[in-house]
């Protein structure tokens, strides 16, 4: 039933959020693949995915896939960065892709990077080492 209502109501951006937010697994997972493909295409529900996030009322692996995707440019990839200050570790994490991407200047994402080796999150501290890597940077004492 969700899967065919994510069809019916693919344009109703509010209503695939709210699908998202649900309680349910599988009520979250049919609406993940629509949020997504209207999310190309939709700047507001690219912000939605972002705002929805931080307050904790999405599941961050929805972030974390519309990021690896390329779905934020330019100035919406410079909110997604502001993730990475987030209190909330899952947060921060979901929003580390966010520091491959092209279109972020390499001086902040060497900043960033270097910040979140001191993050309280190994896996965290681990993916900020991994970007500095392959930014041609070699994290001292780690």
């Amino acid at each position: 039933m969700a899967r065919i209502l994510t069809i019916w109501y693919a344009d109703d951006h509010e209503f695939l959020i709210s699908l998202a937010r649900d309680e349910r697994s599988h009520i979250r997972s049919a609406a993940r693949e629509p949020i997504l493909k209207a999310a190309k295409d939709s700047l507001l529900l690219r912000k939605l995915i972002i705002q929805e996030t931080e307050l904790n009322s999405l599941d961050p692996t929805l972030l974390q896939t519309a990021i690896t995707e390329g779905l934020f440019l330019n100035t919406e990839a410079l909110e997604v960065m502001r993730l990475l200050l987030s209190d909330t570790a899952s947060v921060r994490y979901a929003a580390l892709p966010i520091l491959n991407a092209k279109y972020i200047p390499v001086e902040l994402m060497q900043a960033e990077s270097i910040r979140l080796l001191s993050d309280d999150d190994m896996d965290i501290r681990y993916a900020a080492r991994r970007a500095l890597k392959k930014l041609g940077q070699v994290p001292t004492g780690a």
